[in-house]
């Protein structure tokens, strides 16, 4: 059976199907539904056209396309931040990089990944990090925490690091270290 083309009339949608391809851009109503809310409990998103880049140059064509139409963007990936920091207003153009899985690069000495989306380095210990969180603030800063096996006495320290708006850290190099030793319990109170 033959896929029915439908016809588009948005100068903007069409601009962007030809940049990605038809298969990775809708504006559908479910799909606006979808993407105009994430993990968060915030209410009242209103999403625009969603895109699907599969690389940073198709992001990059998302985003040009976007500011020569005068539009607003969001990026984000699979939604499930719990602040509220790929909620959209305004009818934005969703850059949806969940499709961008790829691992270019990975350096054993750092234990650091280099991935389609790029990325700010969170800690170059040379031990092993594991379990990192990310929870935005005001939708640009952003505080990531993680499980770091630095001490070989215990069963892994809870660190964290501040970034800034262009993230740069803002805490000591490589996280500060944020575990709270258990109180001594009286057992006889």
């Amino acid at each position: 059976m033959r896929k029915r083309q439908r016809k588009v009339r948005d100068p903007l949608l069409k601009a962007l199907i030809k940049a990605l391809s038809e298969d990775r851009v809708t504006d559908g109503a479910s799909a606006r539904r979808i993407y105009s809310k994430d993990g968060s409990v915030m209410e009242g998103g209103r999403a625009g056209i969603i895109c699907f880049p599969e690389d940073t140059s198709e992001v990059a064509k998302c985003i040009s396309i976007a500011n020569e139409f005068d539009r607003e963007f969001v990026t984000r990936g699979a939604g499930t931040g719990l602040a509220g920091g790929s909620v959209p207003c305004n009818d934005p153009i969703m850059i949806v990089t969940t499709r961008m899985n790829k691992i270019i690069d990975v350096d054993l000495n750092t234990q650091l990944s280099t991935t389609e989306e790029g990325g700010v380095v969170i800690c170059d210990s040379p031990f092993k990090q594991t379990s990192a969180k990310v929870t935005y603030i005001n939708g640009e800063q952003f505080v990531v925490t993680w499980q770091d096996h630095r001490d070989p006495q215990n069963y892994g320290d809870i660190y964290m690091q501040y970034f800034d708006t262009e993230g740069n850290p803002i805490l000591a190099e490589n996280g500060i270290n944020c575990t709270v030793e258990p109180a001594n319990i009286d057992e006889e109170a």
